[in-house]
């Protein structure tokens, strides 16, 4: 059996002005996945850097999203996003890392790796959008996407407060390696 690895953490939020700096990520929260013996990169699902220029920036899109509209998403290396996560929950910040273990055989582990890196090359894009008030098979956030590796989802629309929540009460502290 093998590992893989989701890792997530809540938000600082958006209203909060001491962290209006921050990233959208990191004032969202973020879920990725990682697997063993590379869980130094850490793969996440999110608007790509053109789909948010295209509405004006990170603010505008922000916006955007919360009107419940998509943006195209892809999958991206995020390993720095969860890095900064637990630094700032150093610093008392409520954006503890966690990470549930999820073992699979040989070949589905070979099976969601390849997918992985194979979107991750080849820019695959999917149609991310917050968290809806149903869920929607077309439409992804950070939460849901694992679905499309395979990999369980702890919250049907991908909301973070109740995906953290899963992971505190059944994983780990997730530490930078």
């Amino acid at each position: 059996m093998r590992t893989i690895y989701l890792i997530g953490f809540r938000g600082t939020g958006f209203r909060d002005t001491q962290f209006a700096n921050e990233p959208a990520l990191i004032r969202a929260g973020h879920v990725g996945w990682a697997f063993e013996e590379e869980t130094e990169v850490i793969y996440g699902f999110h608007p790509t850097a053109a789909a948010v220029e295209r509405v004006g920036g990170e603010a505008e899109a922000i916006k955007w999203l919360k009107a419940k509209h998509t943006l195209d998403g892809t999958v991206q290396y995020d390993t720095a996003v969860f890095e900064r996560a637990h630094e700032l929950a150093q610093q008392g910040a409520r954006t503890a890392v966690w990470q549930i273990s999820v073992m699979v055989d040989d070949v589905e582990f070979a099976r969601v790796h390849t997918v992985t890196i194979n979107w991750y090359n080849e820019h695959s894009q999917y149609s991310y959008g917050f968290p809806p008030d149903e869920p929607k098979p077309d439409q992804d956030n950070c939460a849901t996407f694992p679905r499309r590796l395979g990999l369980p989802v702890l919250d049907a629309i991908g909301q973070i407060s109740e995906y953290v929540r899963k992971l505190e009460a059944d994983g780990d502290r997730w530490q930078p390696t």
